[in-house]
């Protein structure tokens, strides 16, 4: 799997858990309501989950640039090497000429 596959599970397990939460917790509203205890630990489960998945986003945006930048530093270092390449076969060339 794709480091990009397992971040969009990662993802969505974390929304569907985050979905699953609020539906429990909704439902315990619902039908037992004096259960503050527990509607009150599911909801601070959720803003967990809110504030992790949040995170996520943000680690996996920055991630996508940090590999956007690599890839251009990569290809710009591959045009530096063969630029290099280049001079030093110039170099080379005007030494030859100015030993002549």
């Amino acid at each position: 799997m794709t480091e990009e596959l397992i971040f969009l599970k990662v993802k969505l397990n974390i929304q569907l858990l985050l979905l699953r939460i609020k539906e429990s917790r909704e439902e315990i509203e619902r039908k037992h309501p004096e259960r503050t205890d527990l509607i009150k630990s599911m909801k601070e489960s959720q803003d967990d989950l809110t504030e992790t998945l949040s995170f996520w986003m943000i680690v996996t945006d920055e991630l996508r640039t940090a590999h956007r930048t690599l890839h251009t530093t990569q290809t710009q270092n591959i045009e530096l090497i063969g630029k290099v390449a280049e001079l030093k076969k110039i170099n080379e060339r005007l030494m030859n000429d100015a030993n002549i």
